[in-house]
């Protein structure tokens, strides 16, 4: 069964899909058709492994891909947190304009950086699937001040590793 959504969360969600086309337009301007058709047939883990594994690829201002596709994720993520918890529904050239201080910002970090040039080592973290019957549950949060604004998000995952349920919070 299909939940309905209020007209507010709808206008959330809108405005998430909004964001992240917008942000496609921008990534699929920098790699070109090719790479673009390529990252179609991938699910979301294969998409986020593949771009952060591009290492010192440059693209503009000598921006490495990786800082860059980290900083787009970012701005994408602290968009819809505005929408969601502050209600903020900036049209999208207010946006544009906090996408280019994040992809200016990570430049700077990615180019004067200590351990730029250091060895990269992959790691990968496991999940392991709850016993038949039981379900596990990941949650993470972020606190800024004391007292001050926090958030938290989590899912719920059953053997067969399917989702059940997303939380998202903030105070």
């Amino acid at each position: 069964m299909i939940p309905v959504l209020d007209v507010r969360m709808q206008k959330r969600m809108s405005y998430t899909v909004f964001v992240t086309m917008k942000a496609q337009e921008e990534w699929r301007k920098w790699i070109g058709d090719h790479l673009w058709q390529q990252w179609q047939g991938m699910n979301c883990a294969e998409w986020i492994h593949h771009n952060l594994s591009r290492g010192n690829v440059k693209i503009e201002h000598g921006l490495s891909w990786d800082a860059a596709f980290a900083a787009i994720c970012c701005f994408i993520w602290l968009a819809r947190k505005k929408v969601i918890f502050e209600g903020d529904n900036e049209w999208i050239t207010a946006k544009e304009a906090m996408l280019r201080f994040h992809l200016a910002d990570a430049a700077f970090y990615s180019r004067n950086n200590s351990l730029a040039g250091t060895m990269r080592r992959e790691q990968f973290i496991g999940w392991k699937r709850p016993p038949t019957g039981y379900i596990k549950i990941n949650v993470d949060g972020l606190a800024k001040g004391a007292p001050g604004y926090s958030t938290t998000g989590g899912l719920c995952r059953d053997s067969t590793a399917e989702i059940s349920a997303l939380v998202s919070l903030s105070n």
